[in-house]
């Protein structure tokens, strides 16, 4: 597995919802996506409930109409598969990720809207965060 470079230290911090504003548009956000994230840039597993998930996960590919990401290994799964994350699925999660930050959707209601939340979720949370 390709060694990841660590994108700084405050990946662990929660979004602030007042940075998610009707000026942040999804394509806005997929935009600042595909320019900032970069082949082997690491990212931790975040969610509202648990600032640190225990996820560990890599960026493979960034495309006009995906990501690729590859799991870390770990003892269960020593062997992971990458995963296609299409630009759908991103923008199906960007919808409500305001409503989940604050509260008003709870983590379980998710995985009806993508059963990639897990890794949208972190890489949403590492677009505002990466850089502070």
């Amino acid at each position: 597995m390709p060694r990841f470079v660590s994108p700084g230290p405050r990946i662990g911090t929660p979004i602030r919802t007042e940075s998610i504003t009707p000026k942040d548009t999804f394509e806005g956000a997929w935009a600042d996506l595909r320019n900032r994230l970069k082949r082997g840039t690491e990212i931790k597993g975040w969610s509202r409930e648990k600032d640190d998930t225990g996820l560990r996960f890599g960026i493979v590919e960034v495309g006009a109409d995906a990501i690729v990401v590859l799991p870390a290994a770990v003892e269960h799964n020593p062997k992971p598969q990458s995963r296609r994350i299409g630009k759908s699925d991103f923008q199906r999660v960007y919808a409500i990720l305001a409503d989940y930050c604050e509260g008003k959707i709870k983590r379980s209601d998710t995985s009806a809207i993508s059963q990639n939340t897990s890794y949208i979720f972190s890489i949403f949370h590492w677009r505002k965060h990466a850089d502070t």
